[in-house]
């Protein structure tokens, strides 16, 4: 299918040129440097602002990320390129904080070796020295407990475990970013260097709600951090999407369903040689752009003028539009879910990019926002369709056909206006014909026998409905189990017409939950 290409025009001016000039100069789709950017940017008001459309709505600021380009994309250029002011600043407050942080971390390990000589002397000794040391270890302990231990400061982490993830955040004070040029991030998702080999995606979900993370482990302590912003960024090869599709856990936890995916068509055979490099004067402009965000200081909280909340109100009811079935995003409903919320956040980088964390977000931010909204929902449709792929989705698709059925009490139909009505489900005609051979077989319906037709296109084959299917049939979940032990109705039964897939509702579901 054909993508859009990314809105560049709706971005800042300082964003707007730096894509545009770096897309230019690397011979790469625009939609990998603006997603870039605008991660970059977010990680500079992640944690120090969030966005209340409304009362009782607040929304983090923290973006999630992710483009597909095949290799040969020069996508580790491109991600060098957006990340160089985080690194750069991450250098400057790393190389200013060392003397600091090792004071205090050898006076840390001072305290802590006094505290066991403490705690060996009330152990060992008696009367007042021995009540004494218990006095004063008891205090020491208490001190070194209020107190964090001292580490360097960070704002990006490359790969690491999300048990290690989450010590980060507590250590940075409840904010980091991960951001990598490959797609090894996910199997770290995938528990892969995990003891137990099982999923790791707790840090990753909390870390983009802002809920509470609080882990406990046997072999360490504890872990707990209040509203945790962690920004995700990644450029990788679309096998990596594809892959996954073989993980259950990927398809159950929705930890997918938070990104905003890009999968850009390759300029790769008609790429420019010898392109102009990005201005001094651009790149600067995008360095300043994200320092001033990144240098940010206390908590904001944002808010729509009356104009932006308006606005707002009518993306979200396109949004449910597009959700209901027959809608634009009715298979990818867990990811269209969080698309009013996603499009508070990018309007919330707009704005401080363009205004600074100070004032309302006004309605041609939300505007500027909503396009890029409209854009990202296509290129999620194809991602998520390679990562929702499998061989086994039949009984999932008979199931769709059949609420369609039922809906409009459809007593006949043709092929043709099935897949018409499921055509973002069934993009191909032939794409549908599993789900009606499942519902065929079953005794739902029935192919109408094929009458003698003159020369031209023969019409769209008919099926007839079995009256049973419209007496109470009410949707259920379906397995794509089933046919390891189907439940035959018997031929002109009524009484069982139903009870072929109702028996199937306790076992695990085809569909796909982003």
């Amino acid at each position: 299918m054909d993508l859009p290409n990314f809105p560049t025009h709706v971005l800042p001016d300082a964003l707007r040129r730096w894509v545009e000039a770096e897309s230019h100069a690397t011979q790469t789709p625009a939609d990998l440097a603006a997603l870039l950017a605008l991660s970059v940017c977010s990680v500079g008001i992640a944690r120090r602002v969030v966005v209340e459309p409304r009362p009782g709505w607040r929304e983090p600021v923290n973006l999630f990320t992710a483009v597909l380009l095949e290799p040969g994309n020069r996508k580790s250029a491109v991600f060098a390129d957006a990340m160089k002011p985080l690194r750069e600043l991450e250098a400057e407050m790393i190389e200013a904080a060392r003397p600091e942080v090792a004071r205090a971390q050898s006076d840390r390990r001072q305290d802590e070796a006094r505290l066991r000589k403490l705690e060996k002397t009330a152990a060992e000794k008696h009367g007042d020295e021995a009540a004494q040391a218990r006095h004063d270890a008891g205090n020491l302990a208490a001190d070194l407990a209020d107190g964090a231990e001292p580490v360097l400061p960070r704002l990006i982490v490359d790969d690491a475990t999300a048990e290690k993830l989450g010590i980060m955040l507590a250590e940075q004070g409840g904010r980091i970013a991960s951001m990598s040029p490959e797609g090894g991030v996910f199997d770290l998702m995938a528990g892969l260097y995990s003891k137990s080999g099982i999923p790791q995606f707790g840090v990753y979900l909390m870390g983009h709600s802002g809920d509470d993370l609080i882990t406990d482990r046997v072999s360490r302590k504890s872990v707990r951090v209040e509203r945790p912003a962690l920004t995700c960024a990644y450029a990788m090869q679309p096998a990596v999407i594809e892959g996954l599709a073989e993980n259950a856990a990927f398809r159950g936890r929705g930890l997918l369903a938070r990104f905003l995916y890009a999968a850009p068509q390759s300029w790769i055979g008609r790429r420019e040689i010898a392109p102009a490099p990005v201005s001094d004067a651009t790149r600067e402009a995008y360095r300043q752009a994200v320092r001033a965000l990144a240098e940010l200081e206390g908590e904001i909280v944002l808010q729509l003028s009356a104009g932006a909340a308006a606005l707002l109100r009518d993306w979200e009811a396109e949004v449910e539009a597009m959700l209901a079935e027959g809608g634009q995003m009715e298979i990818m409903r867990d990811w269209g879910a969080k698309l009013a919320g996603a499009t508070l956040r990018l309007a919330a980088v707009l704005h401080c990019v363009d205004h600074g964390p100070a004032g309302h977000i006004e309605g041609p931010t939300i505007a500027a926002a909503v396009e890029i909204s409209r854009y990202l929902v296509p290129h999620a449709e194809a991602v998520l369709n390679m990562m929702l792929a499998s061989e086994e989705t039949s009984d999932d698709d008979a199931r769709y056909v059949l609420r369609w059925i039922e809906r409009h009490g459809r007593r006949e139909f043709t092929k043709r206006d099935a897949q018409q009505h499921g055509k973002r489900r069934f993009p191909k005609a032939d794409d549908i014909d599993p789900a009606l051979a499942e519902l065929t077989r079953r005794g739902y319906i029935r192919l109408r026998p094929v009458e003698a037709s003159g020369p031209g296109r023969p019409p769209s084959p008919t099926f007839d409905v079995n009256p049973a299917t419209l007496a109470d049939a009410k949707p259920e979940k379906c397995s794509h189990n089933s046919h390891n032990s189907p439940v035959e109705p018997e031929s002109g039964n009524s009484g069982n017409i139903k009870s072929a897939l109702e028996q199937t509702e306790n076992t695990n579901r085809v569909r796909v939950t982003i």
